[in-house]
């Protein structure tokens, strides 16, 4: 089977980080559902000006080769890539998915590279994917017994997301435990980069918990196989909950409100629940960012499904943002634009507004 080839660029690979401070990043880009489509997932990446595709004749989508983009390429001016979850089923080629992130993380240099768990991980883990495997899938594993294999622990995705996967990703915060005493802090504006990246959503009921804890509970569960928990398989957990999406705004802004003041962040990040027009949404004043769009081409329920869609922050610095944007490339055809802008430091928030870019480059 073929992998994918990453290609680095040697001075990148040649800079070291030697502070014991919090990296500041200048850009935070994140992709949300992939499920299986590889090529969109790379065209996300490079509509995020994260990767860059060397275009090859007479390549499948399983051999095409990538390399870090211009812009992710500076050490003094660090990327933050994190995939929201949810690589595998439905598609064909969620096992080059997890291969490319593997090699983007080896990769990664000064910049750093986040995988979260999805409901499909942990489905796969237990052997309960079902209906949404297909035949593609199961063939590019080398059947049936060699992708359980894989799934199983000691498994080439196994040992994956035991070591370098996380149930929820914090940049920055600042946590309250409830049961602590302390006084819990105010919520922080909409400027402040402080964010929580995680497939379906963090409910106040996990609140007396550090998101290290969280997540240090979710690896060992992982590791002892412990994987039938509510942290894992409940309508609240994590990679389940779609309160945040669905719910109305009685229903999802209050505990939103609650779990940002908790853990000291101006926003959170979801996964996991597709836009029926193939565009992220903000709610509850911008303080979630709904990302999943519906990416892959085989979420053929989604009518404006299979646009390569990719949010990125742009940092002024550690603490505090310039902008929020979303690139959907030239495929995306449910706006008059490749971009649409969030929230910006001088306009504040902003709903729906696309706007027309000019590129430096061609896109697929």
């Amino acid at each position: 089977m073929t992998f994918y080839r990453l290609v680095v660029l040697a001075a990148y690979l040649a800079a070291t980080v030697t502070s014991s401070e919090p990296r500041p990043f200048k850009r935070i880009v994140a992709v949300a559902d992939v499920h299986g489509d590889q090529r969109n997932l790379i065209q996300a990446l490079e509509n995020g000006r994260v990767l860059s595709h060397k275009h090859l004749e007479h390549t499948t989508d399983a051999e095409q080769q990538v390399e870090w983009h211009a812009d992710a390429s500076d050490p003094t001016e660090p990327v933050m890539v994190v995939q929201l979850g949810d690589l595998i089923d439905r598609g064909p080629l969620g096992l080059q998915c997890y291969r490319l992130m593997q090699n983007l993380y080896a990769a990664e240099g000064a910049n750093e590279v986040v995988r979260v768990l999805g409901n499909h991980e942990i489905l796969n883990m237990l052997g309960m994917a079902g209906r949404y495997v297909t035949d593609e899938d199961v063939a590019e594993f080398g059947g049936e017994a060699a992708r359980r294999e894989s799934w199983a622990p000691g498994g080439e995705i196994w040992t994956m997301i035991r070591d370098h996967y996380e149930l929820v990703h914090i940049y920055g915060g600042s946590f309250t435990s409830k049961y602590s005493g302390e006084k819990v802090p105010e919520l922080l504006p909409l400027a402040r980069a402080d964010t929580i990246f995680v497939h379906g959503g963090v409910l106040p009921a996990l609140t007396d918990r550090s998101i290290d804890e969280l997540n240090e509970q979710a690896s060992r569960m992982i590791n002892d196989g412990a994987l039938k928990n509510p942290l894992f398989l409940s309508e609240s957990s994590p990679v389940w909950s779609r309160v945040y999406a669905l719910g109305t705004d009685e229903e999802a802004c209050p505990p939103l409100i609650d779990v940002l003041r908790h853990y000291g962040v101006a926003r959170m990040v979801v996964g996991h629940t597709p836009s029926e027009d193939g565009r992220m949404k903000v709610r509850c004043g911008g303080r979630v960012i709904l990302a999943d769009v519906a990416l892959s081409r085989w979420m053929a329920r989604y009518p404006h499904h299979g646009h390569p869609a990719a949010l990125e922050m742009t940092l002024m610095n550690a603490t505090h943002l310039e902008r929020i944007e979303a690139h959907y490339g030239l495929e995306n055809d449910t706006a008059p634009g490749k971009h649409q802008l969030l929230w910006t430091v001088a306009d504040g928030l902003i709903e729906d507004n696309f706007a027309e870019f000019d590129d430096d480059e061609d896109e697929l």
